[in-house]
């Protein structure tokens, strides 16, 4: 009586192919997941201004972004700073002075490996890292500011306007005396 089925030798066959082809592809699939989030993070941390600014109109509070260097993690927080901010219906909003606490932490976003924040800019000024803490405020209203990235040489620039509104744009972080001009030169067309 004969039995059907497959020997030991073949079975054993199909795993090693199984496991040579498994070998091959999982890198690739590693390192074209890697490269997908390497070329979303300007949009992702574009995302995270957008989301800073709606969630300060929602909350009704100023939310705080900050980077750490560290962990190259940029992360949002309820500002918690004493100070009174004036609303553009000039009713002051005050600030409850305690320091930020984990649970007022609103949003973050870790820049992916081979992804770095290589310039800051806030308002005219360039600042460190660790130093660049833009806010977004109730009225809809934001401190200006930008952070280029830098995905394998190739700059991106994130910028923020003063009415919260971010944007992309590729290329380096523009020189800020390009941007100035003379009271009494001829106005910049936008």
């Amino acid at each position: 009586m004969r039995r059907r089925g497959f020997t030991l030798m073949e079975l054993s066959t199909v795993v090693a192919v199984l496991a040579i082809v498994a070998a091959m592809v999982v890198p690739n699939v590693v390192r074209m997941r890697q490269g997908q989030d390497e070329r979303l993070a300007p949009t992702k941390l574009r995302d995270l201004f957008s989301f800073c600014a709606s969630e300060a109109v929602r909350r009704g509070q100023t939310v705080v972004v900050r980077f750490d260097d560290p962990t190259n993690t940029f992360t949002a927080t309820i500002d918690q700073r004493q100070e009174t901010q004036t609303t553009d219906q000039q009713q002051p909003v005050q600030a409850t002075g305690r320091a930020a606490t984990p649970t007022d932490t609103v949003r973050s976003f870790a820049l992916p490996g081979g992804v770095t924040a290589a310039a800051f800019r806030l308002g005219k000024e360039d600042p460190q890292g660790s130093q660049w803490e833009p806010r977004f405020y109730a009225d809809r209203s934001a401190d200006p500011c930008a952070v280029q990235l830098s995905e394998g040489g190739k700059p991106s620039t994130i910028v923020v306007d003063d009415k919260g509104r971010a944007e992309i744009q590729d290329g380096a972080m523009p020189d800020q005396k390009d941007l100035d001009w003379q009271a009494g030169d001829y106005e910049r067309r936008q």
